[in-house]
């Protein structure tokens, strides 16, 4: 899709995604960004986080897998965080879960 075709502003967003532009993606050309915001409760307060879908869809795998909510998870992950950015924080938990998991795997397999 092109900007000069669709009439996007590219300063908005749209239904939760952002759409850049700029010289690396050759000026007139819009990206679709897959980063969406999410309401959250943090700690009794409301708060919104932006996250990528697929790490968003990680969150609520690993919550429905270890028998707790989202929200639950969430409060866990913003109690022991060392990063100042929840979102960030997040992102580094489900990477790192999932890199637990992989290591795991890896050492249940007898060497060949």
């Amino acid at each position: 899709m092109f900007l000069a075709d669709s009439g996007f502003d590219a300063t908005q967003t749209y239904v939760g995604q952002v759409y850049f532009t700029g010289p690396s993606l050759g000026g007139e050309r819009a990206v679709k960004s897959p980063v969406l915001s999410h309401s959250v409760s943090v700690d009794g307060h409301k708060t919104s986080i932006s996250l990528e879908e697929a790490f968003w869809s990680a969150l609520k795998d690993i919550a429905h897998e270890r028998g707790e909510s989202l929200s639950y998870l969430i409060d866990s992950i913003n109690a022991n965080r060392q990063f100042p950015n929840l979102s960030s924080a997040l992102r580094v938990f489900v990477l790192e879960f999932y890199q637990d998991q992989h290591r795991r795997r890896i050492s249940l397999v007898p060497d060949a």
